[in-house]
């Protein structure tokens, strides 16, 4: 259904949808760039905290997780 997302507005609330072409042109660029990323966690300068990971036959007992708030970290599902 229709939603307005002006009622976003009093919880400062976005909504975005980004995609790679947005950031990345050029395929060179992209390899670049996971470069950087990946040596970057490699020497330990970028590090990711993963808080839970979630089998796909619980996906719907992870958003729950996701949607209560208390998560300290990026939630994965897992194949």
């Amino acid at each position: 259904p229709p939603f307005s997302i002006t009622k976003l507005a009093p919880v400062s609330a976005t909504i975005t949808r980004p995609k790679l072409g947005d950031y990345i042109n050029t395929r060179e660029e992209f390899q670049w760039r996971c470069d950087d990323i990946f040596g970057w966690l490699k020497e330990e300068k970028l590090s990711v905290t993963v808080d839970r990971v979630f089998p796909m036959e619980d996906v719907a007992q992870g958003h729950i997780f996701i949607e209560s708030g208390q998560t300290k970290g990026k939630i994965l599902f897992q194949w």
